[in-house]
């Protein structure tokens, strides 16, 4: 007999589903949590990987910056947002902006923005000044939001050696004949030398020649048209360095920014040469971002005992003067920056009057001299430096009514012994050189940093003094007594100068002829003009003579930190 069939009620069916959907959100409720802190785990994740990644980027816009203030770095050619640094106006305290710097890989993926902001420097000499660097690293995150991170940088300011840049003019440099600049090192040997590890002592790039002004002109004609020239005249030019313009334009700009800097399309009729094709290095041109700053030399402070070893402080020299603390000497003291002595104001033992003729010269010949002539008028003469290190002071007195005089006749020449040095400082006086003169030009090798010429601020060349057309014989150029001048007769005879020579507001210049001027060494002055052919040859040991404080203002980091809370 057949079962009966059992059906369910309608209200019984469906209730699998229900259930399954009772545990789906019994489930989703539980896991809901879970999803909410995951999700806040992973905002919390890529919060601290942009958190990193703002840090690094921080740390980047310091490097940016340091390489922006790097004087011998050439961003004039910067143009891009990641390459620039945008001064923020009228903000207080200094502040830039960085704006979407990249990777530094094929990508160029935009990160993020950097803002830096600058302290007000302290300290004051002699400590040197310092001021904190503060650079944020923003990184985009959620909507409109950023994660930061900052970090602070302690900088310190110092000073390479005033012959860092090799040769360097305030104004201009003008030269009718053929050029050569190049450097060499005379710890590795004398110039020319064979080296070690093979080469040659010579054709180094590592040398600047450059001028703080910044004059434009395609066709220049005559000194001064143009900042920096070399014209078509006969012989080669080779230049195994790099020339640089525009301190004073790119200083000016630096202290107030709605003065222009110095325009690098320019560059080009500022430094004018007969051709590209002389510049052997790779690079030839470089538009300057600050001032190259050329101090006074103050008598009271040289030499450096530290450089020049047994050299007694020049200060001594004078009646007044305190050892202890220099700034309250009396006497000659207060008007050292603007006239020359007068002869009451000298220690009568350092009183030396005049020089002639031939000669041997130790330290206790050191003093100061109104004439110093070396040989004379068409003559031949020899001054040897033995003993030590020997100090010349040439200038006139105070009460003077013409300059005194450095000459060297023709043929003369300057010897300085192993051991022993010579630094000549020039005060109202000129200097004039016969031709066929070797000055230092002995040794095994020549050191160019054992004979410092120095011009103190009464060596300087008069504003309203006509330099274009002087005689071309040196007695009668020497008979003008002329203060801050500098002139090398040239004729039939090459000159040969292994000096280190800070002289920043002298005019240096020769005479017609068609030999060479040799300088192996270092010259700052105010503006050059040769009319004969010139080959330059920086010696970078120089690079470690500190006589002057001066030139670039560098900065450095001594310090840093991250600063928490951002």
């Amino acid at each position: 007999m057949n079962k009966p069939i059992v059906r369910k009620t309608d209200h019984e069916r469906g209730m699998i589903l229900v259930v399954a959907m009772i545990v789906v959100i019994v489930m989703l409720i539980m896991a809901t949590p879970f999803l909410f802190k995951l999700g806040a785990q992973n905002r919390s994740t890529e919060r601290a990987a942009r958190a990193l990644s703002a840090l690094n980027l921080a740390e980047a816009g310091v490097d940016k910056y340091m390489w922006y203030i790097d004087p011998d770095s050439d961003t004039s050619k910067a143009a891009s947002d990641t390459e620039r640094l945008e001064l923020r106006p009228n903000v207080q305290p200094e502040t830039y902006d960085i704006h979407n710097m990249k990777t530094g890989d094929l990508t160029q993926q935009v990160l993020g923005d950097v803002q830096i902001v600058l302290s007000s420097p302290w300290g004051m000499a002699p400590n040197p000044q310092r001021r904190n660097l503060d650079a944020t690293g923003r990184i985009p995150f959620i909507a409109a939001n950023k994660v930061d991170r900052s970090v602070r940088v302690t900088l310190e300011q110092y000073y390479k050696s005033i012959f860092d840049v090799g040769f360097f003019v305030d104004e201009y440099f003008y030269v009718r004949n053929s050029f050569f600049l190049d450097a060499y090192n005379s710890k590795d040997g004398a110039y020319g030398a064979s080296l070690a590890g093979g080469g040659t002592n010579s054709l180094l790039p590592d040398v600047y020649f450059g001028s703080n002004s910044y004059i434009s002109d395609t066709n220049p004609q005559k000194p001064g048209d143009a900042t920096w020239t070399i014209e078509s005249g006969g012989g080669s030019n080779e230049v195994y360095g790099t020339v640089m313009a525009g301190g004073d334009a790119a200083e000016a700009h630096n202290n107030d920014p709605t003065l222009p800097p110095p325009d690098p399309s320019l560059i080009d009729s500022v430094i004018s040469v007969p051709s590209d094709d002389i510049f052997q290095g790779s690079q030839d041109r470089l538009v300057m971002k600050q001032e190259y700053d050329l101090p006074p030399v103050d008598v009271y402070n040289l030499p450096p005992k530290e450089i020049l070893g047994s050299i007694p402080s020049v200060g001594d020299w004078f009646n007044g003067y305190n050892a202890t603390t220099p700034e309250q000497s009396t006497g000659y003291y207060a008007d050292r920056m603007t006239s020359a002595p007068l002869q009451a104001d000298i220690e009568t033992s350092y009183v030396k009057n005049t020089f002639t003729g031939s000669g041997t010269l130790t330290p206790a010949q050191s003093g100061v001299y109104t004439s110093f002539m070396i040989g004379g008028y068409k003559t031949s003469g020899t001054l040897n430096i033995s003993g030590g290190d020997v100090v010349i002071y040439v200038t006139s007195y105070g009460d003077a009514a013409k300059a005194g005089n450095f000459y060297m006749g023709k043929d003369s020449s300057i010897n300085i012994a192993p051991d022993s040095s010579l630094t000549m400082i020039l005060g109202n006086a000129s200097v004039t050189v016969e031709q066929g003169y070797n000055i230092n030009a002995q040794g095994n090798p020549p050191k160019a940093a054992n004979c410092v010429i120095l011009g103190t601020n009464q060596f300087t060349i008069p504003p309203d003094q006509n330099v274009d057309n002087l005689p071309n014989k040196a007695e009668s150029v020497d008979k003008l007594q002329i203060p801050g001048l500098m002139y090398f007769e040239h004729a039939q005879s090459d000159g040969n100068i292994y000096s280190a020579m800070y002289v920043p507001g002298a005019h240096v210049t020769t005479g017609q002829g068609q030999n060479h001027i040799n300088l192996f060494g270092a010259l700052l002055t105010k503006s050059m003009d040769f009319k004969v052919q010139v080959d330059f040859h920086y010696d970078k040991a120089l690079a470690d003579l500190k006589l002057v404080t001066g030139g670039y203002d560098r900065w450095m980091i001594i310090n840093w930190l991250e600063v928490v809370g951002n």
